[in-house]
């Protein structure tokens, strides 16, 4: 049952990326009623409460949601504007991460899903699909979609104990750049490529046959370079103009962070803007994740941010996939709101990565599948 949650999860989670919008809502809905699920399993795990577990309080991907959730309703309150509903989410990214931890769902079915999802993206673009299409709302979230469809079967492999693996740590990293590529989207692509080439060194690395293996990928990047080259006047031309009038440094974002940084003062730093009515002044959200936490939790986010970064150096001594992972999250989520209380897709590993760095290191917890 724990696992076949994990599943609807990411099921619906990817559903309402491709599908869903704002007057449709049902995969979002399922996804969240899943991590609600999830929330009411982990409360009722044979054994007690897993959320008054001594090993689990300790690990900063618990102590985050929970700051996110009184940031929201505490700054909420002092600026009269409270909702609630966004606290469902890092309800659900901890409970369903916790859930993924302890009952260890088998990985096959989570590349087979991700492989379903790459292959109608293959189909797009051999049929001509217009990339705005391909996902509902922004083609930003293009990138978002092939990272985290790359991200959930690499952490599933990693809490499996598995090493390192060619679809995993190669195929899908090398899928998500191509889309990310032809997505145009800047922010998209430099995480992309840190995470492939991230991936491809400690592929190779620890690979036993490692000398064969970097001839190999040398000989088949030098060929697909050389087919490249043919298109050389299609990507100086066209794609490299598109490229430059689109991305992370757009005028819009810098418009954004101006404004929001218009109205920051001592108390606005620490308890948050009243009302940034950013909407009907400028048309846009605030795509950046991390002024929205600033937005929902005031101080707490400071809180929050600082945990994330210990956390992220902690993962460089420990597990270099985590902090591969953890620090594309990170600098993608610069550019779109994707974390903690706004979007479906990195906020599950990004909790899932956070708990990973410091679970290795704590005792098993027996779980009965």
């Amino acid at each position: 049952m724990n696992r076949l949650i994990v599943i609807f999860f990411y099921i619906f989670s990817i559903l309402h990326t491709l599908f869903g919008e704002k007057d449709f809502l049902l995969f979002l809905r399922l996804a969240q009623f899943s991590g609600l699920i999830a929330f009411l399993m982990v409360m009722n795990q044979k054994g007690g409460n897993l959320f008054k577990s001594k090993s689990i309080i300790r690990l900063t991907g618990y102590k985050i949601p929970f700051l996110a959730i009184a940031g929201t309703i505490i700054i909420g309150l002092l600026n009269l504007r409270l909702n609630i509903t966004p606290i469902i989410y890092p309800i659900s990214f901890i409970s369903v991460s916790l859930l993924t931890i302890l009952s260890k769902p088998k990985l096959n079915i989570f590349i087979f899903l991700s492989f379903l999802v790459f292959l109608l993206f293959f189909y797009y673009a051999l049929t001509g699909v217009d990339i705005s299409l391909w996902v509902k709302g922004s083609s930003n979230y293009v990138s978002v979609l092939v990272l985290y469809i790359s991200f959930v079967p690499l952490l599933i492999h990693k809490i499996n104990k598995g090493g390192v693996n060619l679809i995993l740590n190669i195929i899908f990293p090398m899928l998500a750049l191509s889309f990310s590529i032809i997505a145009i989207g800047r922010s998209g692509i430099i995480v992309s490529t840190i995470f492939f080439l991230g991936n491809l060194t400690l592929y190779v690395r620890n690979h036993k046959h490692k000398f064969m293996i970097l001839s190999i990928f040398i000989i088949f990047f030098a060929f697909s370079f050389s087919k490249l080259y043919s298109f050389i006047d299609f990507i100086t031309n066209d794609y490299l103009f598109k490229l430059i009038n689109k991305g992370a440094t757009s005028e819009v974002r810098k418009d954004i962070v101006d404004y929001y940084f218009s109205k920051i003062n001592f108390r606005t730093l620490l308890f948050s803007i009243d009302n940034l009515d950013l909407d009907k002044q400028m048309g846009v959200t605030l795509h950046n994740s991390y002024l929205s936490w600033h937005y929902k939790y005031g101080f707490f986010s400071f809180v929050i941010f600082y945990m994330t970064i210990l956390t992220f150096f902690k993962s460089l001594k420990t597990d270099k996939v985590l902090s591969i992972i953890l620090i594309v999250i990170l600098i993608r989520s610069f550019t779109d709101l994707i974390l903690l209380t706004e979007g479906i897709l990195f906020g599950f590993p990004f909790i899932l990565a956070l708990l990973l760095v410091d679970y290795k290191n704590l005792p098993i917890l027996k779980l009965k599948k």
